[in-house]
Protein backbone atom coordinates (compact mmCIF):
# COMPACT_ATOMS: atom_id res chain seq x y z
CA UNK A 1 0.00 0.00 0.00
CA UNK A 2 2.84 2.34 0.86
CA UNK A 3 4.50 1.64 -2.47
CA UNK A 4 1.31 2.58 -4.25
CA UNK A 5 1.02 5.80 -2.28
CA UNK A 6 4.68 6.66 -2.91
CA UNK A 7 4.29 6.00 -6.62
CA UNK A 8 1.16 8.18 -6.74
CA UNK A 9 2.98 10.96 -4.88
CA UNK A 10 5.96 10.80 -7.22
CA UNK A 11 3.74 10.85 -10.30
CA UNK A 12 1.80 13.86 -9.00
CA UNK A 13 5.04 15.67 -8.14
CA UNK A 14 6.45 15.00 -11.60
CA UNK A 15 3.17 16.15 -13.18
CA UNK A 16 3.18 19.34 -11.10
CA UNK A 17 6.79 20.09 -12.02
CA UNK A 18 6.16 19.46 -15.74
CA UNK A 19 3.00 21.62 -15.73
CA UNK A 20 4.78 24.43 -13.87
CA UNK A 21 7.67 24.50 -16.37
CA UNK A 22 5.23 24.40 -19.28
CA UNK A 23 3.22 27.24 -17.76
CA UNK A 24 6.37 29.30 -17.10
CA UNK A 25 7.40 28.97 -20.74
CA UNK A 26 3.91 29.88 -22.00
CA UNK A 27 3.65 32.83 -19.58
CA UNK A 28 7.07 34.20 -20.59
CA UNK A 29 6.24 34.03 -24.31
CA UNK A 30 2.78 35.55 -23.83
CA UNK A 31 4.03 38.39 -21.61
CA UNK A 32 6.83 39.22 -24.07
CA UNK A 33 4.34 39.26 -26.97
CA UNK A 34 1.94 41.55 -25.07
CA UNK A 35 4.69 44.00 -24.06
CA UNK A 36 6.01 44.08 -27.61
CA UNK A 37 2.52 44.71 -28.95
CA UNK A 38 2.05 47.59 -26.47
CA UNK A 39 5.34 49.20 -27.55
CA UNK A 40 4.48 48.86 -31.25
CA UNK A 41 1.00 50.34 -30.74
CA UNK A 42 2.37 53.32 -28.81
CA UNK A 43 5.03 53.89 -31.47
CA UNK A 44 2.42 53.80 -34.24
CA UNK A 45 0.13 56.10 -32.30
CA UNK A 46 2.90 58.66 -31.71
CA UNK A 47 3.81 58.47 -35.40
CA UNK A 48 0.18 59.09 -36.33
CA UNK A 49 0.00 62.17 -34.09
CA UNK A 50 3.27 63.50 -35.55
CA UNK A 51 1.88 63.01 -39.06
CA UNK A 52 -1.33 64.81 -38.12
CA UNK A 53 0.66 67.70 -36.61
CA UNK A 54 2.67 68.16 -39.80
CA UNK A 55 -0.42 68.25 -41.98
CA UNK A 56 -2.11 71.68 -41.94
CA UNK A 57 -5.24 70.39 -43.64
CA UNK A 58 -6.07 68.33 -40.56
CA UNK A 59 -5.28 70.97 -37.91
CA UNK A 60 -8.77 70.78 -36.39
CA UNK A 61 -8.52 67.01 -36.19
CA UNK A 62 -5.03 67.37 -34.73
CA UNK A 63 -6.29 69.70 -31.94
CA UNK A 64 -9.03 67.22 -31.08
CA UNK A 65 -6.50 64.44 -30.91
CA UNK A 66 -4.14 66.44 -28.67
CA UNK A 67 -7.00 67.31 -26.34
CA UNK A 68 -8.17 63.72 -26.17
CA UNK A 69 -4.76 62.13 -25.83
CA UNK A 70 -2.66 64.48 -23.66
CA UNK A 71 -1.02 61.49 -21.97
CA UNK A 72 -0.46 58.09 -23.46
CA UNK A 73 -0.67 56.07 -20.25
CA UNK A 74 -4.32 55.09 -19.86
CA UNK A 75 -5.54 57.29 -22.73
CA UNK A 76 -4.94 54.66 -25.35
CA UNK A 77 -7.56 52.08 -24.37
CA UNK A 78 -6.03 49.13 -26.15
CA UNK A 79 -2.61 49.61 -24.57
CA UNK A 80 -4.26 50.01 -21.16
CA UNK A 81 -6.16 46.78 -21.74
CA UNK A 82 -2.93 44.99 -22.66
CA UNK A 83 -1.20 46.28 -19.53
CA UNK A 84 -4.18 45.17 -17.47
CA UNK A 85 -3.98 41.72 -19.02
CA UNK A 86 -0.28 41.53 -18.12
CA UNK A 87 -1.12 42.31 -14.47
CA UNK A 88 -3.84 39.67 -14.50
CA UNK A 89 -1.34 37.22 -15.97
CA UNK A 90 1.05 37.89 -13.06
CA UNK A 91 -1.71 37.25 -10.51
CA UNK A 92 -2.60 34.01 -12.25
CA UNK A 93 1.07 33.08 -12.28
CA UNK A 94 1.25 33.50 -8.49
CA UNK A 95 -1.80 31.27 -8.14
CA UNK A 96 -0.26 28.64 -10.40
CA UNK A 97 2.94 28.56 -8.35
CA UNK A 98 1.17 28.33 -4.99
CA UNK A 99 -1.62 25.85 -5.79
CA UNK A 100 -0.99 22.28 -7.05
CA UNK A 101 -4.72 21.96 -7.83
CA UNK A 102 -4.54 24.93 -10.20
CA UNK A 103 -1.60 23.26 -11.97
CA UNK A 104 -3.51 19.99 -12.34
CA UNK A 105 -6.56 21.79 -13.75
CA UNK A 106 -4.29 23.59 -16.23
CA UNK A 107 -2.73 20.26 -17.23
CA UNK A 108 -6.21 18.81 -17.80
CA UNK A 109 -7.18 21.76 -20.03
CA UNK A 110 -3.88 21.39 -21.94
CA UNK A 111 -4.62 17.71 -22.61
CA UNK A 112 -8.16 18.54 -23.78
CA UNK A 113 -6.82 21.28 -26.09
CA UNK A 114 -4.24 18.89 -27.53
CA UNK A 115 -6.90 16.24 -28.20
CA UNK A 116 -9.14 18.81 -29.90
CA UNK A 117 -6.21 20.01 -32.01
CA UNK A 118 -5.20 16.51 -33.12
CA UNK A 119 -8.77 15.28 -33.57
CA UNK A 120 -11.04 18.34 -34.03
CA UNK A 121 -14.84 18.08 -33.70
CA UNK A 122 -15.21 18.20 -37.50
CA UNK A 123 -13.85 14.62 -37.60
CA UNK A 124 -16.26 13.29 -34.97
CA UNK A 125 -19.08 12.55 -37.42
CA UNK A 126 -19.29 9.23 -39.26
CA UNK A 127 -17.82 8.96 -42.74
CA UNK A 128 -18.41 6.65 -45.73
CA UNK A 129 -15.64 5.83 -48.18
CA UNK A 130 -16.41 7.31 -51.61
CA UNK A 131 -13.35 7.32 -53.87
CA UNK A 132 -9.63 6.77 -54.15
CA UNK A 133 -7.47 8.67 -56.63
CA UNK A 134 -5.03 11.52 -57.22
CA UNK A 135 -5.59 15.00 -55.83
CA UNK A 136 -4.18 18.23 -57.21
CA UNK A 137 -4.67 21.86 -56.18
CA UNK A 138 -5.51 25.03 -58.05
CA UNK A 139 -4.34 28.49 -57.10
CA UNK A 140 -3.20 31.79 -58.63
CA UNK A 141 -4.53 31.25 -62.16
CA UNK A 142 -8.06 30.74 -60.84
CA UNK A 143 -8.27 33.58 -58.30
CA UNK A 144 -11.33 35.86 -58.64
CA UNK A 145 -13.10 33.34 -60.88
CA UNK A 146 -16.61 32.21 -59.98
CA UNK A 147 -16.93 28.67 -58.69
CA UNK A 148 -19.84 26.41 -59.61
CA UNK A 149 -21.54 27.48 -56.36
CA UNK A 150 -21.34 31.14 -57.40
CA UNK A 151 -18.64 32.05 -54.87
CA UNK A 152 -15.51 33.99 -55.75
CA UNK A 153 -12.38 31.84 -55.59
CA UNK A 154 -9.94 33.79 -53.39
CA UNK A 155 -6.49 33.05 -51.86
CA UNK A 156 -8.17 32.73 -48.46
CA UNK A 157 -11.16 30.72 -49.67
CA UNK A 158 -10.56 28.16 -46.95
CA UNK A 159 -11.15 24.43 -47.00
CA UNK A 160 -12.90 24.06 -50.35
CA UNK A 161 -12.50 21.64 -53.25
CA UNK A 162 -13.71 20.86 -56.77
CA UNK A 163 -15.17 17.48 -57.75
CA UNK A 164 -16.79 16.26 -60.96
CA UNK A 165 -19.82 14.45 -59.55
CA UNK A 166 -20.32 15.14 -55.82
CA UNK A 167 -23.19 17.58 -55.15
CA UNK A 168 -22.22 21.19 -54.48
CA UNK A 169 -22.12 21.77 -50.74
CA UNK A 170 -21.16 18.20 -49.85
CA UNK A 171 -18.84 17.88 -46.85
CA UNK A 172 -15.97 15.49 -47.47
CA UNK A 173 -12.95 14.25 -45.56
CA UNK A 174 -9.77 13.87 -47.61
CA UNK A 175 -6.92 11.66 -46.46
CA UNK A 176 -3.42 12.02 -47.93
CA UNK A 177 -2.14 8.44 -48.30
CA UNK A 178 1.50 9.62 -48.41
CA UNK A 179 1.57 11.06 -44.90
CA UNK A 180 -1.75 10.13 -43.28
CA UNK A 181 -2.90 13.76 -42.89
CA UNK A 182 -6.61 14.42 -43.05
CA UNK A 183 -8.74 17.49 -43.63
CA UNK A 184 -12.44 18.28 -43.92
CA UNK A 185 -13.55 20.31 -46.93
CA UNK A 186 -16.65 21.55 -48.71
CA UNK A 187 -17.29 20.90 -52.40
CA UNK A 188 -18.03 24.24 -54.09
CA UNK A 189 -16.75 23.79 -57.65
CA UNK A 190 -16.48 21.36 -60.58
CA UNK A 191 -13.28 19.70 -61.77
CA UNK A 192 -10.55 18.69 -62.16
CA UNK A 193 -10.60 18.34 -65.93
CA UNK A 194 -7.26 16.55 -66.14
CA UNK A 195 -7.19 12.82 -66.68
CA UNK A 196 -6.44 10.57 -63.67
CA UNK A 197 -7.22 13.29 -61.10
CA UNK A 198 -10.26 12.96 -58.88
CA UNK A 199 -10.32 16.20 -56.86
CA UNK A 200 -8.89 19.74 -56.97
CA UNK A 201 -8.08 21.39 -53.66
CA UNK A 202 -7.78 25.02 -52.57
CA UNK A 203 -4.29 26.17 -51.52
CA UNK A 204 -5.08 26.21 -47.74
CA UNK A 205 -6.44 22.68 -48.05
CA UNK A 206 -3.36 21.49 -49.97
CA UNK A 207 -1.12 22.99 -47.27
CA UNK A 208 -3.04 21.27 -44.50
CA UNK A 209 -2.70 17.92 -46.28
CA UNK A 210 1.03 18.51 -46.81
CA UNK A 211 0.96 18.23 -50.60
CA UNK A 212 1.47 21.80 -51.81
CA UNK A 213 5.16 21.36 -52.66
CA UNK A 214 4.68 18.20 -54.73
CA UNK A 215 1.40 19.37 -56.25
CA UNK A 216 -0.11 15.87 -56.47
CA UNK A 217 -0.90 13.21 -53.90
CA UNK A 218 -2.81 9.93 -53.70
CA UNK A 219 -5.90 10.44 -51.56
CA UNK A 220 -9.02 8.78 -50.25
CA UNK A 221 -12.27 10.71 -50.20
CA UNK A 222 -14.93 10.10 -47.57
CA UNK A 223 -18.43 11.59 -47.54
CA UNK A 224 -20.15 12.70 -44.34
CA UNK A 225 -23.17 10.61 -43.39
Amino acid sequence: MRRGNNLKTRLLSALDLFTLKLWSLFKTILEFALRLLSIVLLFLFRAFLALAASNKSVSRFNKALKKEFKTFSGAFDLVSALNGFILMLKRFDAKMRSSPYARRILFLFAVIALVLYVHPPSFWRSWTFYQKGTASYYGKGFYLNRTASGELFLPFSGMTAAHKTLPIGTTVMIKNLNNGRRAVARINDRGPYVQDRCIDLSVPLAKKLGMKEKGLAPVEIYVAN
